[in-house]
């Protein structure tokens, strides 16, 4: 099964170099004794996830190699279309609540995708399983 997902865990940082902007006032930052470099896509075009554009798109790397992608959705920009294009493609997955907050767990070839709605924004979170978590334990909580 192959995913229409915007951008690949694992390709190098120069892949997209000058579309990207440094994301807050440091482009380094630890997590889990880890340090993370983070970055704003700022591309003319918006990439799709399943075949629908996100609001906002964060790429985070890990040694100039991609580890985990954000991406921000708006309540109004087809959520229901998004989360049933990912029901369809993993027939299997899990639901958990973390810290007051229904997600969805999928994954696909080591990669986890997590799908949760906070605030006004639905988000997928899509990498590598213990980065993902990290992250929306440190970032979006």
């Amino acid at each position: 099964m192959k995913l229409l997902i915007p951008f690949r865990i694992g390709y190098q940082y120069e892949n997209w170099e000058r579309y990207l902007e440094i994301q807050f006032d440091s482009d380094e930052e630890v997590f889990g004794g880890k340090l993370y470099c983070r970055y704003h896509w700022i591309g003319e075009q918006q990439k799709k996830f399943l075949g629908i554009i996100p609001n906002d798109t964060e790429l985070i790397f890990y040694w100039d190699i991609l580890s985990i992608v954000i991406l921000k959705f708006s309540s109004t920009n087809n959520l229901n279309t998004l989360h049933n294009n990912l029901t369809t493609k993993f027939i299997h997955y899990e639901k958990n609540i973390i810290n007051k907050v229904l997600i969805s767990k999928f994954t696909h070839n080591a990669i986890t995708y997590w799908y949760f709605t906070k605030s006004e924004y639905t988000f997928v979170i899509y990498g590598n399983p213990t980065d993902v978590e990290i992250f929306y334990n440190t970032l979006l909580c």
